[in-house]
């Protein structure tokens, strides 16, 4: 099984699924956890139930808001797991591609995906600006 959960610092992480569920509905596919809300909630503690919590031959793609951030160093500890894949800096057509994925992942559909999400920011202006010209 795949599983897909984002981790933030903040509400983010909340605000994302939010959305998703407004795109998706109530079945989307993501969990989340939100880190240093002031709640004194432990989320590495939640991480780390999370994934043993997890079956062996489930799959776990972890999305992150800042590449070295605290958040995304916590759980880079567990990229040791083969299981575990890692992916910082999401936006949200990122996360829109990410959850049609079926429950097999591999190295290369995350590399073209990510890549796919990058292009998805764009600044409007010159964007409209070349459209308009044609």
């Amino acid at each position: 099984m795949l599983k897909r959960c984002i981790v933030s610092h903040g509400l983010l992480a909340k605000g994302m699924v939010d959305t998703l569920t407004l795109f998706l509905g109530e079945h989307q596919p993501y969990d989340y956890f939100c880190a240093f809300t002031g709640d004194n909630t432990d989320f590495v503690q939640q991480i780390e139930d999370y994934i043993n919590t997890a079956a062996p031959n489930d799959i776990i793609l972890f999305f992150t808001d800042i590449l070295g951030g605290s958040v995304n160093k916590e759980i880079s500890k567990f990229l040791y797991m083969p299981n575990i894949y890692i992916l910082s800096g999401f936006n949200f057509p990122m996360l829109l591609q990410f959850a049609a994925l079926q429950d097999t992942v591999d190295a290369i559909q995350l590399r073209l995906l990510t890549s796919c999400a990058k292009e998805s920011i764009v600044y409007v202006n010159d964007f409209e600006n070349a459209r308009n010209s044609t």
